[in-house]
């Protein structure tokens, strides 16, 4: 079950570990499961971990386990605003 959508304004959870930088905010743009062992080893999460693209104020981004993340706001307007050339 995916619990929050692309540009939800969320936190990183204070118990979270410091590799997910706790206490900090970001915006949801992107999602995926982990299906595959590869994936399980490179995260160290199990498979099916639900996880979440957040993208930080500083512009880099950092997958995330949904389990450390609060929401702020729904559907926020943080989020980037893409734009077709």
């Amino acid at each position: 079950m995916v619990e929050f959508d692309f540009n939800d304004f969320i936190r990183i959870k204070n118990t979270a570990p410091e590799v997910y930088l706790p206490g900090e905010t970001g915006v949801v743009v992107g999602y995926f499961k982990i299906r595959f062992e590869e994936l399980a080893l490179k995260y160290n999460e199990p498979i099916g971990t639900a996880m979440f693209v957040i993208e930080f104020a500083a512009g880099f981004d950092k997958h995330i386990p949904g389990v450390f993340l609060e929401l702020i706001e729904k559907d926020s307007k943080h989020g980037y605003s893409f734009k077709e050339e």
